[in-house]
């Protein structure tokens, strides 16, 4: 009987003792339940910004609208026409990589972005088949040109940049135009043609050669009295050469 009541009182004692702990503990889970949200973060944009690609493609449309005429004019099987189509074909390859990028990487940018870049890339592929030597290839100049007034719609003309003036305000402009650049074009023409007569049978004066022809193709498209703009196109065909000083700016 004491044996029995020992053991009761024990666990009476140890009962307590259980009871006597303290209750308000909270764990690691209840106490991470309670800590604040982190606010959703805005989307971040992805790609240039748009005011900038715009500006950089409409710098690009005139010598896009250059090589559609070229390549509508193009001798198809003349002694120069591979030659021509392979300095223009350089040329677009590495407009399109330069504004742009790789395609993998546009391809992931913003819708606004995305479409301006799509409708380049389209202008390019068929002016690589408008400025070919293939015969049926010249059915392409015209797609290459619709594609190219979808880019312009998208971007906007060039004389966006510096606002529109008022016909008023236009009259007075016009008599204080520029010079013609024309007779330094021509000079610059005649310099490439020289300098490949003097390089020979090279493939130096192969490229000097594609050069003056696009150089003269400048100046037909520019018209008596026109200028041309002085945006590099024949110094990018000759990257990593001397050029003559005439052709400085074409």
């Amino acid at each position: 009987m004491l044996l029995v009541t020992a053991l009761v009182a024990g666990l009476v004692v140890n009962g307590c003792k259980r009871s006597e702990r303290p209750t308000s503990e909270v764990s690691p889970t209840a106490s991470s339940a309670e800590l604040p949200e982190e606010p959703d973060l805005p989307a971040v944009p992805v790609g240039p910004p748009i005011a900038e690609l715009r500006a950089d493609v409409r710098r690009l449309v005139p010598e896009l609208h250059e090589h559609i005429a070229a390549g509508q004019r193009k001798q198809r099987g003349g002694p120069t026409c591979m030659g021509d189509f392979s300095t223009r074909l350089s040329r677009l390859n590495t407009m399109l990589s330069t504004t742009l990028g790789p395609a993998a990487v546009w391809n992931t940018w913003d819708d606004e972005q995305r479409d301006i870049a799509d409708d380049l890339e389209n202008t390019v592929i068929y002016l690589r088949s408008c400025v070919n030597c293939a015969p049926d290839d010249a059915v392409h100049c015209a797609k290459a040109r619709e594609r190219l007034s979808k880019l312009e719609a998208r971007v906007g003309p060039l004389s966006r940049d510096a606002g529109r003036p008022t016909e008023k305000a236009a009259a007075p402009a016009a008599k204080a135009a520029p010079p013609s650049n024309l007779p330094r074009l021509r000079q610059c023409c005649g310099a490439l043609s020289s300098e490949a007569k003097r390089l020979g049978s090279s493939p130096e004066a192969a490229q000097m050669n594609s050069a003056a022809a696009q150089c003269n193709a400048l100046g037909a498209a520019a018209g008596p009295g026109g200028s041309v703009p002085e945006n590099g196109t024949l110094r990018a065909l000759l990257a990593g050469r001397t050029i003559p000083a005439a052709c400085a700016g074409f």
